[in-house]
């Protein structure tokens, strides 16, 4: 069993099950992003933004390993994977990746480790034990409807941090 968070207690079955969490979330997230005509992308991102949380360390660092673990750089990393759209990918990987930090750059001179690029470059903890709860993933094929008359860039930035 995996989990999403623990609580204060060392008791494992009050602690929610990481699967419920994802579950939870992509609902929520799906409910909130349907009012902008983009459901199915809300949904994907709270799918995969705990994906990393599948790895042995993160289920250690619950369990009192002091030891920090990025779990929001994986889920970031398997949308890259997942979608045929460079651009779509980044999108989604931006939301992903900043998910408790917020939006990083893309790239940057100074090749700063918070910056996308980075991250999507970063090795990562295994998580493939997410593979085997999440077996199905909805990728949408393209991007929400652009309005005419307002400039794309625009758009998609504030797609991106509804």
């Amino acid at each position: 069993m995996y989990y999403a968070h623990r609580t204060n207690s060392d008791d494992v079955q009050s602690w929610q099950p990481l699967e419920e969490h994802l579950r939870e979330v992509a609902w929520l997230a799906g409910e909130f992003a349907e009012q902008f005509g983009a459901k199915q992308w809300g949904e994907l991102v709270g799918w995969l933004h705990d994906a990393g949380k599948y790895s042995a360390e993160f289920q250690s660092r619950l369990r009192g390993t002091p030891i920090p673990v990025d779990h929001s750089t994986a889920g970031a990393k398997l949308i890259m994977e997942r979608v045929s759209d460079e651009r779509l990918g980044l999108i989604t990987a931006y939301v992903i990746a900043g998910h408790h930090t917020g939006l990083p750059d893309c790239g940057n001179l100074n090749g700063e480790e918070s910056c996308l690029r980075q991250r999507l470059n970063k090795k990562v903890c295994s998580h493939e034990a997410f593979h085997e709860e999440i077996t199905r993933l909805n990728v949408p094929d393209r991007a929400p409807s652009i309005q005419p008359g307002v400039d794309p860039s625009f758009q998609f930035s504030f797609f991106i941090r509804r």
